[in-house]
Parts: structure tokens; C-alpha cells; sequence
């Protein structure tokens, strides 16, 4: 494998700015603190990847802010696929593929059971194709985390615990939401101080469904929309134990 190793974020994203491979794969944090980046990539797939250390991503999530002399993105003009898998040591993903041409590998992505700020994580992001995507467990500050979104129709939260869903898909192509065994991360009464405005705001949704969601979960909901939807808004919601 060709693996080269940075200490230093400016040499790690002049090697990505460099590299003629136009689809780069996040395969999670380095193992030792280090920046890493493979260029060994399989000959049917033409993908390299990269490895971030947690503390860097901790402190500067925004993975479009690695920019180069010109104080343009790294990643412009890339194709960046996440693998599904976020360990408990990524706690701070705020923006983190944020307009950037983005896709998962699989069904989506996974957090472990703890407190995320995912907000804006895929805000203004390019999706590569249409189909489902499952984000899976967390306990998720969610504001904005996939507003703007284009090229996504459906989004599924599975076994996901919110602080917050405001502007959750406002603005983006989602028009079917499905919350699968969901759950308030907080009391209802931070929750509903925590959300400041509508979850689909200007966006193109058709369907919410709740499936085996807890009471406090749908009641929170539902009066979320009821307090901050508007009367025209034709939004079918389905809700099943």
C-alpha cells in the first residue's frame, strides 16, 4: 500500500490538491494522530482514502476549510465517499462534508450512542445518486445537518436521539423522512427551546413517518410542526407503533 503520512494539515492538503484522483473514500480517524492519505487504490474503483486525526477534527470539523494558497478547497472538484462507521471519538461533525459532491458507502452512517453535533453536516451537499440513506443511532444535535441537501429524496433516522431538528431538510431535495425508533435526547422542554425554526423550511418534503418512535418523541414532534409549519404545507404524516 502507498500510504504517505502528514504531521501538518497544509502538507496533507497540498497532497490531496495534487493527487489526479478525482474520488477520495473517509475511512475515519489515523490510529497514531497523523494525517494519512493512500493512493493505492483498486484498479476497478480508481478511489483513494484518507484518515483524519480526532483531535484536528475535533477543533476543525470542516473539511472544506483545508484550503490551499489560493484560499480555495482541497476537495473542490472531488468526490468524497464516507464509510458508514463514526466511533464515539468523532463527537464534533459540524460541517463536516458541508458543501462538498459527497456519497456513502452502503446504507448511510452509523454513530455510537453519544452526544454529536452533527449540525450542518451535509448542509448544501451533492449527493452522488437518489436513493435511502440511514443515519443509525446518536445522540444528535441535528440543526441543519442535512439542510440545502441535493440529490437525496429519502433520509431514514434509525434508533437516533435528538437535542434539536431545526432546519433538520429545509431547503433541500428530501421529500420522504423517516424516523424509525427515535427518541428525545433531552426533556422536551431543552427540545423544544433548542429548535428555533421548521424542520423542512422552503424544503420540497411530501412524507414524515414515525415508526415505534417513543410518545414523547411523536408528541414533540407533532407540536413542532404544528408550532412552526404553515397551513399550505401538504405534508402526509404516517405513524405506526
Amino acid at each position: 500500500m502507498s500510504i504517505e503520512k502528514y504531521h501538518d494539515v497544509t502538507d496533507f492538503g497540498r497532497a490531496i490538491q495534487e493527487s489526479p484522483l478525482r474520488e477520495l473514500r473517509f475511512v475515519g480517524k489515523s490510529d497514531d494522530g497523523l494525517f494519512e492519505f493512500d493512493t493505492d487504490t483498486d484498479s476497478n474503483m480508481n478511489i483513494g482514502r484518507f484518515k483524519l486525526p480526532v483531535e484536528y477534527v475535533q477543533q476543525h470539523p470542516y473539511l472544506n476549510g483545508i484550503l490551499d494558497e489560493n484560499g480555495i478547497s482541497v476537495f473542490n472538484g472531488k468526490m468524497i465517499w464516507i464509510d458508514g462507521e463514526f466511533a464515539g471519538d468523532f463527537q464534533n461533525c459540524k460541517g463536516m462534508f458541508a458543501q462538498m459532491n459527497v456519497q456513502t458507502v452502503g446504507y448511510g452512517i452509523k454513530f455510537d450512542n453519544v452526544d454529536v453535533d452533527a449540525s450542518f453536516m451535509f448542509n448544501e451537499s451533492k449527493f452522488d445518486y437518489e436513493r435511502l440513506m440511514k443515519v443509525i443511532g446518536g445522540r444528535l444535535r441535528a440543526k441543519g445537518m442535512f439542510r440545502g441537501c441535493q440529490n437525496k429524496e429519502e433520509l431514514k433516522f434509525v434508533s437516533t436521539k435528538f437535542h434539536d431538528v431545526t432546519r433538520l431538510v429545509a431547503d433541500s431535495s428530501i421529500r420522504e423522512l423517516t424516523f424509525y425508533n427515535c427518541d428525545l435526547a433531552c426533556d422536551k422542554t431543552e427540545f423544544e427551546s433548542n429548535t428555533k425554526s421548521c424542520m423542512y423550511k422552503n424544503g420540497h418534503l411530501e412524507t414524515i413517518r414515525f415508526e415505534s418512535c417513543s410518545d414523547a418523541f411523536i408528541e414533540a414532534m407533532i407540536e413542532h410542526i404544528n408550532k412552526f409549519g404553515e397551513d399550505d404545507d401538504n405534508i402526509v404524516i404516517n405513524i405506526r407503533d
